[in-house]
């Protein structure tokens, strides 16, 4: 493992709390209609910074001390990564997020691609030594904890059509009970948020293109045993242009400016699985060589920005 079984116990522990006490009103809402937990956090991440600081005010609740055994230091490292991965599923912290996953896989592209080439031809297990030993990084297993609960939290997309299509309708009807109550105060209403104009099918096909697919190809690239959750996504995108088409009967114009749009996805999603087959019939670089090279001989990312921003 790369992470910790501290790490890995706050992540799940995050899991379960990312969004306690959670009431069906974003950040925005809060912040526009001077809410007190917006007031209390200076209009910064309020709904998340209330998660976070939640979780940890019902632990010290004897009957939920879930932290009772840890050792200070255990402690510690359990709260950090808690916090961090909670405050940074806040949309906001998105798309910074998208591009540090991209620069990791850029700056180390061989040591990945050479790595999924040896798991996808049975050779090794996943994660390779060498791909865990630069995961090990600080730096860049935090920015890995907090992709995959965002990622988590964000998957919705990447389960099977039986389950991705009835949550789907679940989450837009919190975001049209937001958009009614802000018709009623008079505040400015989202797209999305708007029942007269809100289309169910049309929303998630643009919610996988532009949101969730750049984050789940970046995390793809470092990790490709999440490759189900890309099939799963990809056959999703294409259920929904289909129930589009079937409630909206929209213009064969419109049709084919979408139909576009998602093969340009599917191309993307093909482009790195041709990458790897060339790669591996050109001999690719062994990963005994790999090994010979000293960790500190792998290009690193320099620390990038704390994420603040649901």
């Amino acid at each position: 493992h790369f992470l910790s079984a501290q790490e890995r116990f706050g992540l799940v522990v995050a899991a379960v709390c990312h969004d306690l006490g959670h009431w069906g009103f974003d950040n925005t809402f809060l912040i526009g209609t001077g809410h007190e937990i917006a007031l209390r956090y200076n209009d910064h991440a309020p709904l998340e910074n209330m998660h976070a600081a939640m979780l940890f005010e019902l632990t010290k609740d004897p009957s939920m001390a879930i932290f009772a055994d840890l050792e200070r230091g255990q402690y510690k490292e359990v709260r950090y990564a808690c916090i961090e991965a909670i405050l940074n599923t806040n949309p906001q912290s998105h798309n910074s997020m998208v591009k540090e996953i991209q620069t990791f896989y850029d700056m180390n592209h061989e040591l990945f691609d050479t790595s999924e080439q040896y798991w996808r031809a049975g050779q090794i297990e996943f994660p390779s030594a060498e791909v865990a030993d630069f995961a090990r990084g600080a730096d860049v297993k935090k920015h890995l904890r907090n992709a995959f609960l965002h990622l988590a939290d964000i998957s919705n997309p990447m389960k099977p059509w039986v389950m991705a299509e009835p949550w789907a309708r679940l989450q837009a009807e919190e975001l049209l009970k937001q958009g009614d109550v802000e018709k009623e105060l008079g505040l400015p209403v989202h797209p999305l948020h708007d029942r007269d104009v809100f289309n169910l099918a049309y929303t998630q096909m643009a919610w996988i293109d532009f949101f969730v697919a750049p984050l789940l190809l970046g995390v793809a690239r470092l990790m490709p045993t999440v490759e189900i959750a890309v099939d799963l996504t990809m056959a999703n995108i294409e259920q929904w242009m289909m129930e589009w088409i079937e409630d909206s009967s929209p213009e064969h114009e419109e049709q084919q400016r979408l139909r576009e749009r998602i093969d340009r996805l599917h191309a993307k999603v093909k482009r790195h699985a041709q990458t790897n087959m060339a790669s591996m019939k050109s001999g690719a670089m062994a990963l005994s060589s790999l090994r010979a090279a000293p960790l500190a001989s792998m290009k690193m990312v320099p620390s990038g920005s704390s994420h603040r921003g649901k």
